[in-house]
C-alpha cells in the first residue's frame, strides 16, 4: 500500500496546482482574453485529447520495457512546465500550449500509475485503492479550489498571481514522486509459464469484454464534454468568477466524499452495478443542467454531478484492471484513457458548436441521452454455456463469448448422477467468475423436476434433486432457477400446496447460501406458474409465514408469449411487465431468459428460436433492452444453435437493439 498512499499524495498536490487555474480558465479566456465558447472547446478538446491519446502509448511502452517509474516523474514535470506556460500567457495561443503540456504530461503518466496502483493494491481491494487514489486527488482539488478563491479575492480578479502561486505545489508533487518504488513486473514473454511473442499494440489483443467496455466507454465521452462547459453554464446564468470558483469547489468536495466509498462498495457488489448507477446519476445532472433557470438549483445540481464522477472515475479504471491480462495491464488502462481522450476533442467541440447554434441548454441534452445509452449498455447480458470437461471450464467458455453472466447446468438435464463437485474445483469456479466479471451466475435444474407432481416418487425426487441443486449452488455461488412441472389431473389449489410443502422440505435441509428462482413456464400440460397470478399466489403463500428465504422469479420471453402474453409489440411488452409488477412485483425479478418462439402467440409449447427467427420479432427484444426497470436485470440467451457463431449472432443482436 506504500505505492498507493505516496501516490494519493502526490496527486494531491499535484491536483491542488491543477485545480488553482482549471475553474478559472474558462472565465481568464472569455473575459481577458476575449476567446468565444468556440475557442474554449478547442482548447479544452485539444489538451484533453492530447492526454488521452499518449496514454495508451505509454502503457504499451511500460508493458514492453516493464517500467512504470520513469513515465510517472516525466508526466509530473512535463505538467509543471505547462502551468508556466500559462503563467506567461499573454493570449489565448500560449493557454493552449500550457493547457497541452500539462495534459501531456498527465497522459504520459497516467497508465503507467495506474498499472502501479493495481499491482500495489492488496487482493480483494483494488476498487478500494483505486478509491482512495481518486478521493486523494480530489481533496488535492478543494484544497486548489479553495486556494484559488482565496488567492483570486486576494488579488482583485489578477488570474496570473493565482497561476504563480499554483507552481508550488506542482514542484512539490514532482519532488515527492521520486520515492515511488517500482513494482515487480509480470514479464510480458513469459505469462503463467507459457511463453509469448511480442506484439504489436491492436485493438485485437484485447479481451472481447473489455473491447464492449471500451466502446461503450468512447460513446459516453462523446457527450462528456469538459467541466468548463459546466461552468460557463454557472456565469451564463449570472454566477460571477469567484462564486464559480465556489461551485466548482462543491462538486469537487463531492467527487471527494463519494470516491473512496464507491471504489470500496464496488469490490463487494461489483463493478458494473456501480456504474450503471453513476451513469444514470450523469443523464440526471445532465438534464438538470440544460433545464435549469434559477441560479440557486446550481448549488445541489453540481454536487450530484460530483456523485456521478465519484462513482465511476476510480471504478472504470478498476473495472478495466479487472478485465485485462497482466501482461497488458498498462496498455488496457492506457487504451481506456485513450477512447475518452479520443471522444474529449469532438464532445467539447461538439458542445461548444451546439452552445453557439442553439444555446446553452442543447449540449447538455445530448449528452444525457449519451449518458441513458450507456447505463443501458451495461446490462449483465449472457448465455447457457456447456460443462463438458468439468465446471470449472464454463467461466472461460462465457468469457470467450463476451459475458457478463451465464447460466449453465450442474447435471445432466434428462437424468443421471450428479458429478462431484470438490471444494478446490469450486473455489476455482468462484474466483474465474470474479476474475471475469460473471456475476452472478445460474445453475438450471434439470428438466424431470416436478415439484407439483401428485405423484409420491416424482414429487420425492424434485424435492431431492432441487435440494442438492441448492447446495450446489451455495458452493459455487450461483443462483439456482428452476420449473415447477405438472399439476397433473389435479386443481391449482392442490398444486399450489404441494410447492408450498415441497419448498419447506427443501428449505429445511439447509441452510442455504444461494437464491431460489421459480421460472415462468410455456404453459404445456397443466403446469404451474403459467400465469403471473399462480406464481403470485405461491410467492403470496410462501411468506405469509414470516422468517422464510425470499424467492426470486425468472420471466422467460418465450414461455410468456406462448402462454398467451403478446409482447410482440412496445405497447404490449410494457403492458406484460406492469402486469407483472401489479400482480408479482418487479423486486422479485431476478432472472430473465431471451427467447424468440417457434410457435405461434398462446400456442402453450416450450420451443425456442433465435432472435429475430420466431414469431415474436425483434421489436419486443428492443422493447426489453430499453425498458428502464429491467436494465440491472440478467438477461440469458436459450436460444437454439450448435456452434458459438449462433450466441455470437444472438449477442450481437441484443446489444445493438439497445437505444
Amino acid at each position: 500500500m506504500f505505492n498507493v498512499v505516496l501516490l494519493g499524495i502526490v496527486s494531491l498536490l499535484n491536483d491542488v496546482a491543477s485545480e488553482m487555474v482549471f475553474p478559472l480558465i474558462p472565465v481568464y479566456l472569455t473575459t481577458t482574453l476575449g476567446a468565444t465558447p468556440a475557442v474554449l472547446g478547442l482548447v479544452e478538446g485539444i489538451a484533453e485529447s492530447t492526454a488521452s491519446l499518449l496514454k495508451v502509448f505509454s502503457g504499451y511502452v511500460s508493458d514492453r520495457v516493464g517500467r512504470r517509474k520513469p513515465f510517472v516523474v516525466f508526466g509530473y514535470a512535463v505538467s509543471l512546465i505547462g502551468r508556466i506556460f500559462l503563467f506567461l500567457s499573454q493570449g489565448w495561443p500560449l493557454v493552449l500550449a500550457g493547457r497541452v503540456a500539462d495534459r501531456f504530461g498527465k497522459g504520459t503518466r497516467d497508465a503507467p500509475r495506474d498499472a502501479v496502483i493495481a499491482e500495489s493494491s492488496p487482493i480483494g481491494r483494488k476498487g478500494a485503492s483505486f478509491g482512495l487514489h481518486r478521493a486523494m486527488d480530489t481533496l488535492g482539488a478543494v484544497f486548489g479550489v479553495i486556494l484559488a478563491y482565496y488567492f483570486l479575492t486576494q488579488a482583485e480578479g489578477n488570474f496570473k498571481k493565482v497561476f504563480l502561486f499554483a507552481l508550488i505545489p506542482s514542484l512539490a508533487a514532482v519532488a515527492l514522486v521520486f520515492f515511488v518504488r517500482e513494482t515487480a513486473r509480470v514479464s510480458p514473454e513469459l505469462v503463467e509459464g507459457i511463453a509469448r511473442p511480442k506484439r504489436k499494440l491492436s485493438w485485437r489483443i484485447l479481451d472481447l469484454r473489455l473491447k464492449i467496455f471500451l466502446v461503450l466507454v468512447f460513446l459516453l465521452s462523446l457527450g462528456h464534454f469538459s467541466k468548463g462547459f459546466l461552468l460557463l453554464r454557472a456565469a451564463n446564468v449570472g454566477f460571477s468568477a469567484s462564486q464559480v470558483i465556489l461551485l466548482y469547489l462543491v462538486f469537487n468536495i463531492s467527487y471527494f466524499l463519494f470516491s473512496y466509498p464507491a471504489g470500496r462498495l464496488s469490490d463487494k457488489i461489483g463493478r458494473r452495478t456501480i456504474l450503471i448507477f453513476g451513469y444514470l446519476i450523469f443523464a440526471a445532472s445532465y438534464w438538470a443542467f440544460a433545464a435549469a433557470s434559477d441560479p440557486t438549483l446550481l448549488w445541489a445540481i453540481f454536487p450530484v454531478y460530483g456523485l456521478f464522477v465519484g462513482l465511476t472515475d476510480g471504478v472504470e479504471r478498476a473495472f478495466v484492471s479487472d478485465l485485462a491480462p497482466e501482461h497488458l495491464k498498462a496498455t488496457s488502462l492506457g487504451m481506456h484513457a485513450t477512447l475518452v481522450g479520443i471522444g474529449a476533442l469532438p464532445a467539447s467541440i461538439i458542445a461548444g458548436a451546439l452552445w453557439t447554434a442553439f444555446g446553452p441548454a442543447v449540449p447538455f441534452y445530448f449528452g444525457m441521452v449519451l449518458g441513458l445509452l450507456a447505463a443501458g449498455a451495461m446490462q449483465r447480458i449472457g448465455v447457457h454455456v456447456s460443462i463438458a470437461g468439468g465446471i470449472d471450464k464454463a467461466p472461460e467458455r462465457a468469457r470467450a463469448l463476451g459475458c457478463n453472466t451465464f447460466q449453465f447446468f450442474s447435471r445432466p438435464p434428462r437424468g443421471g448422477p450428479r458429478p462431484m463437485i470438490s471444494l478446490e474445483v469450486a473455489e476455482f469456479f468462484k474466483k474465474k467468475c470474479a476474475e471475469y466479471d460473471l456475476q452472478p451466475t445460474f445453475i438450471h435444474t434439470p428438466y424431470f423436476i416436478h415439484l407439483a407432481s401428485p405423484n409420491p416418487k416424482n414429487y420425492a425426487a424434485s424435492v431431492q434433486v432441487l435440494a442438492e441443486e441448492m447446495e450446489v449452488g451455495s458452493l459455487l455461488g450461483a443462483k439456482v432457477v428452476t420449473h415447477l412441472g405438472s399439476a397433473g389431473t389435479d386443481s391449482m389449489e392442490d398444486a399450489v400446496k404441494r410447492v408450498i410443502r415441497g419448498l419447506e422440505e427443501i428449505f429445511t435441509k439447509g441452510p442455504f447460501d444461494t437464491e431460489f428462482i421459480i421460472e415462468m413456464s410455456a404453459g404445456s400440460g397443466n403446469v404451474v406458474g403459467d400465469r403471473f397470478e399462480e406464481i403470485a399466489l405461491i410467492l403470496e403463500e410462501w411468506e405469509r409465514k414470516s422468517g422464510r428465504p425470499h424467492l426470486g422469479v425468472g420471466f422467460d420471453t418465450q414461455h410468456a408469449f406462448a402462454s398467451g402474453y403478446d409482447i410482440r409489440t412496445t405497447e404490449g411488452f410494457k403492458e406484460t411487465v406492469d402486469e407483472f409488477d401489479e400482480l408479482i412485483g418487479l423486486e422479485h425479478l431476478k432472472l430473465i431468459h431471451v427467447n424468440d418462439s417457434k410457435v405461434p402467440l398462446g400456442k402453450r409449447s416450450d420451443r425456442h428460436e433465435g432472435l429475430g427467427k420466431g414469431f415474436i420479432g425483434l421489436e419486443a427484444f428492443r422493447a426489453l433492452m430499453n425498458h428502464p426497470q429491467l436494465k440491472n436485470v440478467p438477461k440469458i440467451l436459450e436460444t437454439p444453435g450448435e456452434t458459438d457463431a449462433d450466441d455470437l449472432r444472438n449477442l450481437r443482436i441484443l446489444r445493438e437493439l439497445i437505444e
